[in-house]
């Protein structure tokens, strides 16, 4: 969930007040501003930082957290820090087609999401898998 201000607008959202809290008060809204992931992409303020690299999974189908949050995340991390001309890390959306929240997906899926995160650890922690003979 990265959008914690309009989670209970879209799907089955309503059901996430319970769990989080609807900005229905300004004080909620408050609360649920300060960790909205959405709503805190800031430009480190020091110049020699840059963002890490950032890799959101997401599904096409997936009706508890819709993945207008994932496009909505990334979209602004790229708006906001990827044309920074410090920023080299890249940010990675990973929508999985015809798949849902995650109970009853298919081995080969699992296997192809596990694949591209140990690829995406591997890259950008810079391992290296050679052996030494």
């Amino acid at each position: 969930v990265m959008d914690m201000l309009r989670i209970s607008k879209f799907t089955i959202g309503f059901i996430a007040c319970s769990e989080y809290a609807c900005p229905d008060s300004k004080e909620r809204f408050e609360v649920l501003y300060n960790y909205s992931p959405l709503h805190n992409i800031r430009l480190p303020i020091n110049e020699s930082i840059q963002y890490p690299a950032v890799l959101v999974n997401t599904a096409d189908h997936d009706d508890r957290v819709p993945p207008l949050h994932s496009y909505k995340y990334i979209a602004e991390l790229q708006h906001t820090i990827g044309n920074d001309r410090r920023q080299k890390n890249p940010f990675l959306l990973r929508v999985e087609h015809n798949s849902g929240h995650g109970s009853g997906i298919p081995t080969c899926k699992l296997i192809d999401e596990g694949t591209d995160i140990l690829s995406f650890l591997s890259e950008t922690l810079g391992l290296d898998f050679t052996i030494n003979e």
